[in-house]
Formats: structure tokens, C-alpha cells, sequence
């Protein structure tokens, strides 16, 4: 299933597999959808950007500060904020890079 992009143009299959999705005779199959290629008018490819929201860098901030003089609340405010950067960053070590096709019809799916 993991093949490298050399090895799938240098072959002679009619169908290409890989992890993610699959192409055979002129039809691009993702998990949901189905694309015919003939369709697409634009491909769009790129890397994501890390999005952080300032509000939840200022409540870590603010957490750290109330640590000293309120220490639970300060524990609750860093836990809770912390966790939540772990997820966005989890999130985005996920999905680095986006695929977008605009198809003839105007509609687009990414």
C-alpha cells in the first residue's frame, strides 16, 4: 500500500492504490467520495499553518501568574489551556498538508 511516487508512474498497473485513496480508469476514489479526473479543473496543494488562538495563550499566561497566588486554580487554568495546545498541535501534526480539487461544476472538495 505504501508506494513511492516514482514506483507508481514507472508501473504498468491499470489501477493505482495507496493509503489513502485509489485511481482507476479515469475515477479518483477517496474514503466518501469519488472524483471522474476529467472533471477537475484546478488542483490545489500546500502545507497548513499552525493556528494558535492568542485568548488561550493568555489564559496559560494568566494560569502561570495565579499559580503563585492561587494554586489550584492556577494547576485547573494551565492543565486545562496546556491540554488544549496539545490537541491543536496534535491536529496539525496530523493534516500538515491539504489537497484541494475545484472541479469543472464549481464545486470543490478538499
Amino acid at each position: 500500500m505504501g508506494k513511492d511516487i516514482t514506483s507508481i508512474f514507472d508501473s504498468n498497473e491499470e489501477e493505482i492504490k495507496t493509503d489513502y485513496f485509489s485511481i482507476r480508469e479515469n475515477v479518483l476514489h477517496f474514503d466518501q467520495i469519488t472524483i471522474q479526473l476529467s472533471n477537475i479543473a484546478r488542483i490545489y496543494t500546500g502545507k497548513a499553518k499552525l493556528n494558535i488562538p492568542m485568548p488561550i495563550v493568555i489564559v496559560l499566561i494568566v494560569s502561570l501568574i495565579v499559580l503563585k497566588f492561587q494554586p489550584l486554580i492556577g494547576v485547573i487554568g494551565a492543565g486545562l489551556s496546556g491540554f488544549y495546545l496539545y490537541t491543536i498541535f496534535q491536529k496539525y501534526n496530523n493534516n500538515k498538508q491539504f489537497l484541494v480539487f475545484n472541479l469543472n461544476s464549481g464545486h470543490y472538495y478538499s
